[in-house]
């Protein structure tokens, strides 16, 4: 199974059939197990001696972690169903404080593992389900804990699954652990059930794709220059290269922030409000602001009077 590093993290995890499900959540769990974790499993697609019977075979000592409350199996009635529906809030209740409880038990951390098949069985309206799936992330930003929300996607339509995509930062596909460059934070996604932010937030990412790339290929000429002139008596055959290394740390912070931006932080620089902004770039207030976002962010900048100032003080006049 590809490596679940990160002590936070709430993953969406795409399988095709049982084998290759729990090929993932048996070691999933075990290493949680190890770990000095209590593990919670809700299930629903599997009973729970099916799923008991799939672990053992895969070495998890599924008997020992039971009796020793480390490993806790649940059915959907006992979890996502209670009350005979299922209620977004009530599991981010039943979630917060499983993440609280297993602290005070004397455990690292919370682990989790549920099958997402029940809301369909319970003919749950699928926009719940997303808003569920939406708002655990907030459970995220304050508890310790890691979850691996399954979706089998022979049951689920495509638009709906591309909805959860939507609200989980990390994916697991075909054994690989993705970090999800299409992920909607919370507060942004439930704003108008994330309608009008979609697409604004998939070119932002995008973009942020270009910004590694380019940076990677800045580190990669940087240490083939720095490897030809520690062998060539520490001459600098920077120039050889097209491309421009970040040669001190104003350039460097400059190279953090795309095109776009700097165009956008030059505009704030000559004092245009966001409406002017947008206007002059023909682009939405919501770009506007989320271009802001993501410079701050960039630069650990936290008002946006020092994002100005920055700005005054590194944009060159002809830049």
């Amino acid at each position: 199974m590809a490596n679940i590093t990160g002590t936070k993290e709430h993953i969406c995890f795409l399988y095709k059939n049982q084998q290759e499900q729990f090929d993932v959540i048996a070691p999933f769990m075990k290493k949680g197990l190890q770990n000095g974790e209590q593990c919670i499993y809700i299930c629903n697609e599997n009973n729970i001696d099916t799923i008991f019977r799939l672990m053992e075979e895969r070495g998890v000592d599924v008997c020992k972690s039971v009796k020793a409350d480390a490993l806790i199996l649940l059915t959907a009635q006992e979890a996502y169903l209670q009350g005979g529906h299922f209620s977004p809030d009530f599991m981010l209740s039943f979630l917060h404080k499983a993440a609280v409880n297993a602290k005070r038990a004397g455990f690292r951390k919370f682990r989790g593992a549920g099958e997402m098949t029940c809301p369909i069985e319970s003919n749950t309206d699928m926009e719940l389900l997303v808003e569920y799936e939406a708002k655990v992330n907030y459970i995220f930003e304050e508890e310790d804990c890691v979850a691996l929300c399954q979706y089998n996607i022979n049951n689920f339509s495509q638009r709906v699954l591309t909805d959860i995509l939507y609200t989980h930062p990390m994916v697991m596909y075909n054994n690989a652990i993705i970090k999800n460059l299409y992920y909607i934070p919370p507060d942004e996604y439930l704003k108008n059930n994330g309608s009008s932010v979609k697409l604004e937030r998939m070119l932002l990412n995008l973009m942020g794709v270009e910004d590694i790339i380019t940076e990677y290929k800045n580190k990669v000429m940087e240490v083939i220059s720095n490897e030809i002139a520690d062998k060539l008596g520490k001459i600098d055959y920077t120039s050889v290269f097209n491309e421009k290394l970040p040669m001190n740390p104003r350039a460097t912070k400059l190279q953090m922030l795309t095109k776009r931006e700097r165009e956008v932080l030059r505009l704030m620089t000559k004092g245009l409000t966001t409406n002017k902004l947008a206007e002059a770039l023909n682009i939405t207030n919501n770009t506007v602001a989320l271009h802001k976002a993501n410079m701050m962010k960039k630069l650990s900048i936290h008002k946006t009077l020092d994002l100005v100032l920055f700005g005054i003080n590194n944009l060159s006049p002809q830049m």
